[in-house]
């Protein structure tokens, strides 16, 4: 049939841009991809002189869309990735629904780096063809970049990023440490991040570099904040050098706190391995009996010469650290197959499971108590706690005390405690004189009674013990008369410590304590006073001594001078006030205890 003039040169278009298309096609098998978008261009124009599509219908608007997207194509391949993105988009206006078209605009977003945009397009595709392989791939492949990148963006990633910058600038360096020490301390993906953006090695680095001792702290901090993670623990112990750790504290007297803090951190916070379970398999995939223990004598060496090149440090500060990691370390709470169970819920339990509760119990106390003896078998560790006893600082002289409390406390048999103390009290005197080395042994007996009552008999029942005591408090100095009162009070705690103590009672030492301008003394003497049943004697007799055991417990209560303040020592602020309180409280029920007896 004959067509209208105007179907006629439609006709002609059409078969023209077709023939173009054709032609690209042929090219771009080829890869000549120049030629291809020429042809696909020349075809486009044969549809749209204007290079406007938008009122093309029927086949010459879908001819167009294809032209598009074949152009598109060749684009990429010529790398030309924004022309080919906008002749997608020119295709997709044309039909919103064409896959080869999403596709092709993926790749050159993709090619871009905005993976985002082609994430979305190719989630697009797929949703309209599900079958689309080549889609499918692309899009696992953009998925998993676009987490990468996310990654690399994070404020842990950048972090890093500037630290291993050689033209970031010390102040910055100092602010990124501490936003990292601030990151990492609470979250357990981002310690784990740091890792994995090797972020280790440049803290280590940074560490170990002399020119800023600042950055240096900072960034050992930073490692012990990611070490309050189990696993991050593990992944440093792993990697890092514990005896370059000990190393520090030897050599960089300003960084010792530091690194005694990181190694506290990394003995007490890496994973436990419990042992195997009844019937020969393995409980819960961890590791078998013996590990454990394996690899506990290893880190105690190490950690027994940290804590003793801390503790010979010239810097209290370095000593107070050394200190409480040890009372730390020896107090480390149970792991989770070791926690002991409220006796209630144990008798619940199967014999069989009571057994194996009971097993790891003991198995966690027996490491524990390794630790303790390991210290007490340190000459270095164990006569520098001796020593600290009789610090100039009160602060000093009690965690001194605590640490061998706890230390005692951790070790299940006396008579080993007892073994293990008898260097140090077959020492000599040494440089701090009969009165200094009489100070010491008062304050180790006081620990020992809180500890081990037998230990604290053993301690006092040596040949002049109580004679010693009498020699302190009638010396008149005041530390030794409070730490003599002390030990005094804790012995008459005990039925074998009071038999001990009848030259005391006897030669009115005792009595004259009660008038001690020492707050502490005297409340120590009169709680003594109580519980060796003087107070009720008196009473019985009608004697005075029942006024003026009375006048003290009430001046007691009204409130003693500070004690710091009597014996002339500086403490800080904080320190002082703790000491307060605890000083009052122990007044207090000391008293309460003289009037109840």
């Amino acid at each position: 049939p004959r067509l209208a003039e105007h179907e006629r040169q439609q006709y002609l278009v059409s078969m023209a841009a077709l023939a173009s298309k054709e032609a690209g096609n042929a090219a771009f098998g080829k890869k000549e991809y120049s030629t291809a978008a020429a042809a696909y261009a020349s075809g486009l124009k044969e549809l749209s002189a204007s290079g406007s599509y938008s009122d093309l219908e029927g086949g010459d608007r879908e001819l167009a869309a294809t032209l598009l997207s074949n152009r598109a194509a060749s684009l990429l391949g010529m790398e030309k990735y924004n022309e080919a993105c906008e002749d997608c988009s020119a295709s997709l206006e044309l039909d919103n629904k064409r896959v080869k078209s999403l596709y092709r605009r993926a790749q050159a977003y993709e090619a871009l780096d905005k993976l985002s945009e082609a994430f979305k397009d190719l989630k697009l595709a797929i949703h309209i063809d599900p079958k689309n392989k080549p889609a499918i791939v692309a899009a696992r492949r953009v998925k998993d970049a676009l987490a990468a990148q996310i990654q690399d963006q994070s404020p842990v990633a950048q972090t890093v990023r500037e630290l291993t910058a050689d033209d970031t600038l010390a102040d910055r360096r100092i602010a990124l440490l501490k936003s990292l020490i601030g990151t990492t301390v609470d979250d357990v993906g981002s310690s784990l991040e740091v890792l994995r953006r090797q972020g280790l090695p440049v803290l280590w680095e940074i560490t170990k570099a002399t020119n800023s001792e600042t950055e240096a702290h900072l960034a050992i901090r930073c490692m012990a904040s990611m070490a309050s993670h189990v696993p991050v623990a593990d992944a440093l112990i792993a990697e890092l050098s514990l005896a370059e750790i000990v190393g520090l504290v030897e050599g960089y007297p300003a960084l010792a706190v530091g690194a005694v803090g990181l190694l506290l951190r990394l003995l007490t916070k890496c994973s436990k391995p419990q042992a195997v379970a009844a019937g020969g398999g393995e409980a819960d995939g961890t590791l078998s009996t013996g590990e454990l223990e394996a690899a506990e004598v290893g880190r105690c060496d190490v950690a027994i010469d940290a804590w003793a090149a801390a503790m010979a440090s010239s810097e209290a500060e370095v000593r107070d650290a050394a200190l409480d990691a040890v009372v730390n370390w020896c107090s480390e709470e149970a792991p989770k197959w070791a926690t002991p169970v409220p006796e209630e819920d144990a008798r619940r339990l199967p014999m069989s499971e009571r057994k194996a509760v009971q097993e790891a119990e003991a198995r966690w106390k027996a490491v524990i108590g390794v630790r303790a003896s390991r210290v007490c078998q340190s000459v270095e560790v164990a006569m520098a706690m001796f020593n600290l006893l009789d610090s100039e600082s009160s602060s000093e002289r009690q965690k001194a005390l605590a640490a061998f409390g706890r230390v005692a406390a951790a070790i299940p048999d006396p008579e080993m405690v007892q073994t293990l103390l008898e260097p140090i009290l077959s020492a000599s005197p040494g440089t701090g004189g009969d009165l200094s080395f009489m100070r010491r042994k008062a304050a180790l007996a006081s620990a020992m009674f809180l500890a081990h009552q037998e230990v604290g008999v053993f301690v006092l029942g040596r040949s002049t013990a109580v004679q010693e005591l009498v020699m302190l408090i009638s010396s008149g100095d005041d530390i030794g008369t409070a730490a003599a009162a002390e030990t005094l009070c804790l012995a008459a705690s005990n039925e074998q410590g009071r038999a001990l103590l009848a030259p005391v009672i006897e030669s009115g030492t005792l009595d004259a304590l009660l008038d001690s301008p020492n707050a502490r003394a005297r409340s120590a003497a009169a709680s003594a006073i109580a519980k060796l049943g003087v107070a009720s004697k008196a009473l019985d007799t009608n004697s005075s001594d029942t006024d003026r055991l009375l006048n003290t417990a009430m001046l007691l209560l009204k409130g003693a001078e500070d004690v710091e303040q009597q014996e002339g020592k500086k403490l800080d602020a904080a320190a002082a006030a703790e000491d307060q309180v605890n000083s009052a409280r122990v007044t207090t029920e000391r008293a309460v205890e003289v009037i109840a007896a």
